[in-house]
């Protein structure tokens, strides 16, 4: 499926929409950032991850992501299961984020 590229709005509307989300937090010049991207990216198109949704959100351009980034440190992930927010965290390594996206997928 890939990553969507949205909003404050859409992320609110997407995580409601889908049974299963993971939204990407982004600031720019973040080097850890740029590095799980393509990460991000190609667990988004791992067919294991069919029944989740990726969504990545610039915190420089949307006020809610920011406020969150101001508590947190980039990449900052959180996910959704049937719209309800579990923790997140701010992650730094492939196996970290692995770790998130097998917790989300088995949840019943």
């Amino acid at each position: 499926m890939g990553i969507i590229e949205t909003d404050d709005a859409g992320l609110r509307q997407l995580v409601h929409e889908q049974s299963k989300a993971i939204a990407m937090f982004t600031a720019a010049n973040c080097a850890t950032c740029a590095q799980l991207r393509p990460i991000f990216a190609l667990f988004a198109t791992n067919k294991a991850y069919a029944g989740i949704t990726f969504l990545h959100l610039r915190a420089d351009q949307n006020p809610v992501a920011k406020q969150s980034l101001q508590q947190q440190h980039a990449p900052f992930f959180v996910s959704y299961d049937q719209g309800r927010l579990l923790p997140g965290d701010t992650l730094h390594t492939e196996h970290q984020l692995r770790a998130m996206l097998h917790t989300l997928h088995h949840l019943a």
